[in-house]
């Protein structure tokens, strides 16, 4: 079966988490002053509590499917019964996770406030199990992905700009958030029938299927609780409107994260793919790049960040959201772990079978991060909450670099390493410089930019990184067969 090379995968990946990236950025900008602090921190909560029930109902069938399917994808006739024994499954928990957010909408009288918003964001718990769009993602189908996602996230502003309009159609936001993460999934339940003929089954192999299932679940609730367990008890402790604030100031990490994490998502179903076919050489080279090329990429965005972290603010979200700085300052020091420790989890681990380790690595950093949570919020409000998402990402990191690193080997090359550090610096230092001058923000952004990508390229050509002279080999060798 012909797929596009990981490149081509990871290229239409980047445009698609790239735009995962503007059009929300544009869109909660935009809400974030409609709707102000306390909206949105409704809408937070509200999707804190359905993030938990998603996960209930998906209990880890994504990337176990991913992993899996990647496997036999070329055995058409294995695959789609392999499909329908997973997605039964997933229909079953699903039932069994909306019967759990009807227990807790009953006896947790604190909901009752939230109710409508946890009502409305519920809906993406069923698009999300009859949409499985993990079938794509087995058959590395990026074109498809890419494209459906940009018309839903264009038709969602299109919305946004239409019909919110006050701090009262904070309701009709929080249904066009549902529609633009998961309302292409209403599509795909038609797409996917061209490769695979999903129905409901009783023979769907539970006891086969369960174990990898829920470990891999409880590495996906580890993950969700030691990252939106902040915003649950900033609720717990604090109000609405710290929690929006902080909502707002975590958007940008998340953001970024999901845009270089996404490079290492694509990897998932073809380095399975290798490692069930035992071809360990292209895997061992095409990890290798893919090493490079997010050291390369990670260290100068997080300085940046950090140095930029007032004016992105300020840009992002308008005024009334300044004491949300050291929050960015301080997940821009948590962003290289958690590129990190992704890339271990998802491209050597896992493809490996090995997700129990990931799984200790997230449970140790979720019961890490509650529990730091619980002393430090009251006393500190959300910056301790941003405090200890760097420990959770640091422990993620260390655990699944040492595991993985049994497995590949070396990992980083000196050149690499060496010439974003040193390009990284004078990221930092020319960030600096420009915030001397008297400049409006948009203007000192992106000058900072600018002038810090061109100098962090002449850094990484004089260093001759890797990565970089691929590319230049690349463009040259195309310039001349024109």
């Amino acid at each position: 079966m012909k797929t596009n090379s990981l490149k081509v995968n990871a290229t239409l990946n980047a445009i698609k988490q790239l735009c995962g990236i503007i059009f929300p950025i544009i869109s909660f900008s935009y809400a974030s002053r409609v709707v102000g602090a306390e909206g949105i921190g409704v809408y937070s909560f509200a999707q804190s509590i359905v993030s938990y029930i998603l996960l209930l109902a998906s209990i880890g069938v994504t990337n176990y499917a991913v992993r899996e399917g990647s496997k036999i994808k070329d055995d058409k006739e294995k695959l789609n019964q392999f499909c329908n024994q997973v997605y039964s499954i997933n229909l079953l928990f699903t039932i069994f996770a909306y019967l759990v957010l009807a227990i807790l909408m009953i006896t947790w009288t604190r909901l009752q406030d939230y109710k409508v918003a946890i009502l409305i964001q519920s809906v993406a718990v069923i698009l999300t199990t009859l949409g499985a769009d993990w079938i794509n993602t087995i058959y590395e189908d990026y074109l498809f992905l890419t494209i459906r996602y940009i018309i839903i996230q264009a038709l969602s502003l299109l919305a946004m700009f239409l019909f919110v309009k006050t701090p009262s159609d904070l309701y009709i936001y929080i249904v066009i958030c549902v529609l633009s993460s998961v309302g292409g999934n209403i599509f795909n339940i038609f797409y996917i029938r061209r490769r695979v003929k999903l129905k409901f089954t009783f023979t769907m192999n539970f006891k086969h299927h369960i174990l990898p299932l829920i470990i891999l679940f409880f590495n996906s609730v580890a993950s969700v609780v030691y990252l939106n367990s902040d915003i649950t008890m900033l609720k717990v402790f604090t109000n609405d409107t710290e929690v929006g604030i902080y909502t707002v100031s975590t958007k940008v990490y998340s953001s970024l994260k999901t845009l270089i994490n996404g490079i290492t998502y694509v990897t998932v179903p073809r380095f399975s793919y290798y490692l069930g076919k035992n071809m360990s050489k292209e895997y061992t080279q095409k990890y290798q790049g893919l090493v490079s090329a997010l050291i390369t990429m990670t260290f100068p965005v997080s300085v940046g960040v950090f140095m930029l972290s007032n004016d992105i603010l300020s840009l992002f979200a308008g005024p009334g959201y300044e004491s949300g700085q050291m929050v960015i300052q301080l997940l821009a020091i948590a962003f290289p772990f958690a590129v990190g420790s992704c890339l271990f989890s998802y491209a050597v681990l896992i493809p490996n079978g090995l997700e129990k380790l990931f799984m200790i690595s997230t449970l140790i950093a979720a019961a890490t991060n509650v529990l730091l949570n619980l002393f430090l919020i009251p006393l500190m409000g959300m910056n301790s909450a941003a405090l200890t998402t760097i420990i959770a990402e640091i422990i993620v990191f260390c655990i699944t670099y040492f595991c993985a690193r049994r497995i590949t080997g070396k990992m980083f090359s000196l050149k690499v390493v060496g010439s974003a550090i040193v390009g990284s610096v004078l990221v930092g230092i020319i960030c600096y410089l420009v915030s001397l001058f008297d400049l409006s923000e948009i203007i000192r952004v992106g000058v900072s930019i600018v002038i810090s990508c061109v100098t962090y390229t002449i850094v990484l050509i004089v260093f001759k990184n890797p990565v970089a002279t691929e590319i230049i080999d690349k463009i040259v060798n195309r310039s001349n067969h024109c």
